[in-house]
C-alpha cells in the first residue's frame, strides 16, 4: 500500500471507529490479553537475561553461578517490568487483539509495532549485556546476594525505561519521516471505542441484576 493510499485508509478508519459494533467485551477479553502480553514478555526478558547471566559468567563477567534462585529473582524483576511496559503499550495491545480485521489500515500498524518490539529488545539484549558486565567487571563489586539482587533489578529498570524512550524516539521520527501521524490517532480512538464499550456492556449488567 504506497503513501497516499495509507492515508486514505487511515482517514476512512477514524470515521468508520465510532460506528464499529464490538458485541459483549468481558473482562477477559480486555484484561486477559495483556496479563498475556505481561506473562510472555517476562518469560521473554528471563530468557534474555539468564542468555547473558551464563554467557557472562563463562567469561567470568559474573560471579553468581546460574541458580533457580536467580532465576527466580530475575524472573521476579522481569514481571515487575513487564507489568510496567504493559501500562504504556496497553493501547496498542489492546488494539492488536481487539481489531482483528476491522480496520484497513491494521495490518500496517501491527506490523510497525511488531519492527518496533524486535528494536526494543534488540537494544535490551545490547544495553544490558554492557550493564551487568560493567557492574561485575571486578570481584570487588560482588558482596552479598543483597547486593546482587539490587543490581539486578536496577539494571532491569534502567535498561527497560532507557530502551523504551530510544525506540519511542525512532518510532516518532520513523512516523513522522512516512508522514503518518494519524497512525496514533487510530489506535487512540480505538482504544477510546473499546474503554467506553467495556464501561457500557459493565452499566448494562449492573442494570439487570
Amino acid at each position: 500500500m504506497d503513501h497516499q493510499a495509507l492515508q486514505a485508509a487511515f482517514k476512512r478508519d477514524l470515521q468508520a471507529i465510532p460506528t464499529l459494533q464490538l458485541g459483549i467485551l468481558s473482562a477477559r477479553d480486555l484484561y486477559g490479553s495483556l496479563a498475556v502480553f505481561v506473562l510472555k514478555l517476562s518469560l521473554l526478558l528471563l530468557g534474555i537475561n539468564s542468555a547473558i547471566q551464563i554467557s557472562l559468567y563463562s567469561i567470568g563477567y559474573f560471579y553468581y553461578p546460574p541458580s533457580l534462585a536467580l532465576a527466580l529473582t530475575c524472573w521476579a524483576a522481569a514481571l515487575v517490568g513487564s507489568i510496567f511496559m504493559m501500562m504504556f503499550a496497553s493501547s496498542f495491545i489492546l488494539f492488536g487483539k481487539m481489531v482483528a480485521g476491522r480496520l484497513e489500515s491494521a495490518a500496517f500498524i501491527k506490523e510497525k509495532c511488531r519492527q518496533f518490539g524486535i528494536g526494543f529488545l534488540v537494544l535490551y539484549s545490547i544495553a544490558y549485556f554492557f550493564l551487568i558486565m560493567s557492574f561485575y567487571s571486578t570481584e570487588s563489586l560482588f558482596t552479598t546476594l543483597d547486593y546482587l539482587i539490587f543490581i539486578l533489578a536496577f539494571s532491569q529498570f534502567v535498561v527497560l525505561v532507557g530502551s523504551m524512550l530510544i525506540v519511542n524516539v525512532f518510532a516518532g521520527i520513523e512516523i513522522n519521516r512516512l508522514g503518518l501521524g494519524v497512525a496514533f490517532e487510530v489506535i487512540d480512538a480505538f482504544s477510546a471505542k473499546l474503554t467506553s464499550h467495556a464501561d457500557e456492556s459493565k452499566q448494562g449488567a449492573e442494570d439487570d441484576r
